[in-house]
């Protein structure tokens, strides 16, 4: 598994998944000391573990 610099235990993949959300408009935040992100904008809202593993149609708003 490559790592990203910047966020050390973090995959490459999941640095870009989280680089794609932010892109997108959508706060990323850390929770706690626990390796567990909180991505909330407009319509979304998700807490993931392992953000490696998200696609780009899970940071589109939900449709209501």
């Amino acid at each position: 598994m490559k790592t990203c610099p910047d966020e050390p235990g973090l995959s490459a993949n999941g640095a870009a998944m989280l680089a794609h959300a932010r892109r997108a408009g959508l706060t990323v935040e850390r929770v706690g000391s626990a390796r567990v992100w909180h991505i909330h904008g407009t319509g979304v809202d998700l807490r993931v573990s392992d953000p490696r593993w998200l696609q780009p149609r899970d940071l589109r708003p939900v449709r209501r």
